[in-house]
């Protein structure tokens, strides 16, 4: 049977395999070719896709999975891949307890999974099973020959490996295997019909197996045998998860479902549906593309996704603790699962988080330095640090045996952890730009905080040598809208600052300090803004700012330097091509001024020396300003000279006397 499946085009990301690629291009036309098999064909084992009561039933088979680690020993344990100048090493470490359990030389090219007893990894075509009490090796299990390894898995103490031969579009095959952890033993193994599959993921004595870009397969742990499989109808898959409050299966960027009777056929409607609407700069990652098998392996995803846990309620989930943490490579971000609003973070320093995961009860993680920390996933807060000693030790990669691991103790320090505000100013001041948009980010979020500390950092950004344009930009903008009454003395501090060639020092950004005053408005500022206009580097467009904030704090005290400006280059062919800075002084002189501002303007509007420009902006601004007249404004926010109903210019001649 063939169904005609409307769907909408997930972005293909570069590396997908052929098939995924085929399958989301076909979306982007609106439709997916969906073929469902049921009997007669080779894929009958699959079972009805999207069949609610054969999802519950196949789920209904899962053994309770317990929140714990997977080990016997119910130990959280962080497996780390070491590099350095000892060479490619695998390192067991007791997180509770904070000590090295083992060390063992191990070239690894797959990233560990964790069982029961035994850890495994792929080194090259070669599974590698390690007792996870010594670190010794148990067992080799070579992919068959001619095989590429898909990806891999483990329940307990049985491992799951999918290996697939042959194209992926026209007569390759697939198979899944079961090994026994403790011997390396086939138990079963299974041919999938089709080479266009994921790597497996299991729980609860369930296999789960994503194929054809748009089905999720599943088939029982001890024997092979197909269960149902659901049908994504609105967005490709390329993830399965297990996780203890069930399986979870999507799209790595664009969501992801419970899987549940309620979603066996997956629209973005079920009460199962997850989806996170971040901020621009979010990398959403949910999970990685199964599809692709080099991303077994550790690579830049596990240092660029998102981190999340479920609260399931019968067939409905909702993000644990309504939060979801982003790991952008050394900033971690706790957002409101609801809104995307931005609830905490935190910078680790220097250098980056190589790999995390969120244990249900914090966010562990490991840096490439040999740092092991973890964050509460409700605040932010630092809750565990401990550095691996040794010289030139590199981490390479992180798999973390830790489910339901709350830390306490590891050296956190006596300080208090530092506030949202504090963590994304040292996120803008941080020296690699490579993290720009991280950094602009940070800087819009922190415009949001109220406070004198707040005003004080986006006027540092003002004044700092270097300082990305964009940053200083959106600095700017924050400080113009902010309105702190409590900061005024900070604006008249940055104001004070005159350029001097002896010391390096220079006005920062007096147009934007200039807004900032005038929009409080700051009359204490006044003063010290006016000076800036007898001063020669002070640049036109910065006049226009400072003229319009002294006429809108109507600072009378500040007449004699406005005169001065103006009688001084009202003349200069520099301003001949925009005059806009003579312009707004006239503007200031006339709406502030009395008898002595309007002598002068009227002397400049009658003396032929003056710009015809400015000339024409004092014959207006005595006509705006006459007693009586009523006028509309013109672009640079004054009144422009009323008019009779011919649309004549009506002039008032100031009297003279």
């Amino acid at each position: 049977m063939i169904r005609l499946v409307q769907a909408r085009c997930p972005s293909v990301r570069g590396g997908a395999s052929l098939v995924a690629r085929t399958a989301k291009c076909a979306v982007a036309f609106g439709v997916v070719l969906a073929v469902v098999f049921a009997g007669g064909c080779g894929q009958a084992d699959l079972g009805r896709a999207g069949s609610p009561d054969a999802i519950a039933a196949a789920l209904g088979r899962s053994t309770v999975v317990v929140g714990r680690p997977m080990n016997r020993a119910g130990r959280p344990i962080a497996y780390l891949a070491l590099g350095g100048a000892r060479g490619a090493r695998l390192m067991a470490f007791d997180l509770e307890r904070s000590t090295v359990l083992w060390t063992v030389k191990a070239p690894m090219t797959g990233r560990v999974v964790a069982g029961a007893s035994v850890v495994t990894y792929a080194d090259g075509g070669v599974l590698v099973a390690r007792d996870g009490t010594t670190g010794a090796e148990r067992w080799r299990s070579d992919v068959p020959a001619g095989e590429h390894l898909v990806g891999y898995a483990m329940d307990g103490d049985t491992v799951y490996f999918v290996a697939r031969r042959g194209r992926e579009l026209r007569g390759g095959e697939a198979e899944i295997v079961a090994l026994d952890g403790s011997s390396g033993s086939v138990l079963w193994r299974r041919a999938l019909g089709s080479a266009n599959v994921a790597a497996p993921d299991a729980r609860g004595g369930i296999v789960a197996v994503p194929n054809r870009s748009q089905f999720v397969s599943l088939m029982d742990g001890r024997t092979g045998e197909p269960l149902g499989q659901v049908l994504s109808k609105q967005q490709a898959v390329d993830f399965v998860r297990a996780l203890p409050e069930g399986f979870f299966y999507g799209y790595g960027s664009d969501g992801f479902f419970l899987m549940s009777a309620d979603t066996a056929v997956g629209v973005r409607s079920a009460p199962g549906y997850l989806h996170v609407p971040f901020p621009p700069f979010v990398r959403s990652v949910y999970h990685f593309d199964m599809y692709r098998p080099e991303l077994m392996d550790y690579s830049a995803i596990d240092r660029n996704r998102v981190l999340w846990r479920a609260k399931v309620e019968g067939t409905r989930a909702s993000f644990a603790d309504g939060t979801v943490c982003v790991l952008d490579f050394r900033f971690f971000f706790g957002f409101d699962a609801a809104s995307g609003t931005l609830r905490w973070a935190y910078n680790n320093p220097v250098v980056e988080a190589i790999g995390a995961a969120h244990t249900g009860a914090a966010i562990v993680f490991a840096t490439a330095d040999g740092d092991l920390g973890a964050l509460d996933p409700r605040t932010g807060q630092r809750m565990y640090r401990f550095h691996l000693a040794g010289q030139g030790e590199i981490v390479t990669g992180a798999t973390f045996d830790a489910e339901g691991y709350a830390p306490h103790g590891g050296d956190i320090g006596a300080s208090a952890s530092p506030s949202l505000a504090d963590v994304l100013s040292s996120i803008v001041w941080d020296p690699d730009r490579r993290f720009f948009e991280v950094q602009t980010f940070a800087v819009d979020q922190l415009s949001r905080i109220p406070g004198r500390a707040v005003t004080a950092a986006l006027l540092k950004m003002l004044s700092q040598e270097g300082m990305p344009p964009a940053i200083v930009n959106r600095a700017a903008r924050a400080l113009g809208e902010r309105k702190d009454p409590e900061a005024v003395d900070l604006f008249v501090d940055a104001i004070r600052v005159h350029a001097d060639y002896v010391t390096s020092s220079k006005a920062a950004n007096l147009d934007v300090l200039a807004r900032a005053v005038g929009a409080l408005p700051a009359t204490q500022a006044a003063e010290p803004l006016a000076a800036h206009l007898r001063l020669p580097e002070t640049e036109p467009s910065t006049v226009v700012e400072i003229a319009r904030a002294l006429k809108t704090m109507r600072a009378r005290e500040t007449l004699p330097a406005l005169r001065d400006y103006l009688t001084m280059y009202r003349a200069d062919s520099t301003y001949e091509g925009d005059p806009s800075a003579l312009w707004a002084v006239v503007d200031a002189l006339a709406e502030m001024g009395g008898v002595a501002e309007r002598e002068l303007l009227l002397y400049l509007a009658e003396d032929q020396r003056t710009l015809p420009a400015v000339r024409q902006r004092a014959h207006h601004a005595l006509t705006q300003t006459a007693p009586g007249s009523e006028g509309t404004t013109d672009r640079l926010g004054s009144k422009a000279p009323a008019t009779d109903p011919s649309g004549a210019a009506r002039a008032v001649s100031p009297a003279r006397d």
